[in-house]
C-alpha cells in the first residue's frame, strides 16, 4: 500500500528519452519500452528518491487544475503500476 510517507525511487539501469511532452522508458534489457503521456512524464520527473507521495501530489497539484482527492487516487494508481512494471521501488 502507497501511504502520504512513501518515497518512491526509480529502478537503476532504465534508459530514459524526452520526445515533446512524453518520455519513453526502456528497461535494463531493452526488451520492454514504456510510453508515458505528459502528466505520467511529469510525475516520473518528481519522482527522484527523496520526494515522498505528498510531496509528488502537491506538486502534481499545482501543475495541473485537478481536485486533491482525485490526484491522489491517480497518482496511487499511477505509482502502483510503475512498480509492478519494475519502473519504481517503494
Amino acid at each position: 500500500m502507497i501511504h502520504t510517507d512513501t518515497i518512491p525511487i526509480p529502478i537503476k539501469g532504465l534508459s530514459v528519452r524526452e520526445l515533446g511532452n512524453a518520455i519513453i522508458i526502456i528497461n535494463e534489457n531493452g526488451d520492454e519500452m514504456h510510453s508515458l503521456d505528459e502528466v505520467g512524464s511529469f510525475i516520473w520527473q518528481t519522482i527522484d528518491g527523496t520526494s515522498s507521495f505528498k510531496d509528488i501530489l502537491a506538486k502534481l497539484c499545482g501543475e495541473y487544475e485537478v481536485e486533491k482527492p482525485t490526484a491522489e487516487e491517480d497518482l496511487r494508481k499511477f505509482l502502483t503500476l510503475l512498480n509492478e512494471k519494475k519502473l519504481i521501488q517503494i
